[in-house]
């Protein structure tokens, strides 16, 4: 059976699915895919590969689905998927060794036993709602980047890469992350794009909690306390994610 947990308000919730539970949760991962299609193909216009499913509609998938990743997805209260992010160690194959090799800059071997590398983040901005009123990010957007966080601290990693565009590279500055650039410019589907990280220890978790309101635990199996993360404690007993 999934477990989930709502936030604060209700708004929406965010699971972790390890590769050993895709077949536990597969209309789960399925409505993810369509949600990728959705915004990816359908909104963004990229020339990716898409599959047709008769019972879950348009999907989009590709070869780094099969490198065992750990999906966080966020579904509202009517168990709608309104967000997801693909988290991959970056020991395996990932987007930044191979799609964007040219850009990666100083990300080095010795980086990645601890790195996480997170793609394929979105969000169906018509069924989430604005972060404190603010235009530039949903609050889905803002619990799933808080989930990244929970979920390195919880399970040893010490950072998270991605390649992004500028636009999201300012949504994670906005939400509070210390967002470092590690590579040059690029370029994907007719966007500029760039390679980053940003840390996942305690102090970064509570930067986001404070900046976008989210004092309860993110993921549905609490990595921190909503009470110690107010008082800024630093000892936290994690639960398994």
């Amino acid at each position: 059976m999934e477990s989930r947990a709502t936030n604060a308000t209700g708004d929406s919730m965010v699971i972790s699915i390890r590769s050993t539970q895709h077949e536990v949760f597969e209309p789960t991962i399925m409505n993810m895919h369509n949600l990728r299609y959705r915004v990816f193909i359908r909104r963004l216009g990229w020339d990716i590969t898409c599959f047709h499913s008769s019972i879950y509609g348009f999907l989009e998938q590709d070869e780094y689905d099969l490198e065992d990743p750990v999906y966080l997805i966020a579904t509202d209260v009517d168990g709608a998927v309104v967000g997801c992010a693909r988290l991959i160690p970056c020991t395996r194959m990932c987007m930044i060794d191979n799609t964007f090799a040219a850009i990666k800059g100083g990300f080095e071997p010795e980086d990645r036993n601890r790195a996480l590398e997170a793609s394929r983040f979105a969000v169906d901005t018509q069924r989430s709602t604005r972060l404190n009123k603010s235009k530039m990010i949903t609050r889905t957007a803002a619990e799933l980047l808080k989930a990244m966080v929970e979920y390195g601290l919880h399970n040893g990693y010490e950072q998270v890469v991605f390649i992004t565009d500028a636009r999201f590279e300012k949504i994670l500055r906005f939400c509070g992350l210390s967002v470092e650039r590690i590579g040059s410019d690029g370029s994907h589907q007719s966007v500029s794009t760039v390679a980053g990280r940003f840390p996942t220890d305690h102090q970064q978790l509570q930067r986001i909690a404070r900046t976008c309101g989210l004092w309860e635990p993110s993921l549905c199996a609490p990595v921190i306390p909503g009470e110690a993360l107010r008082e800024g404690e630093q000892d936290v007993k994690a639960a398994v994610v």
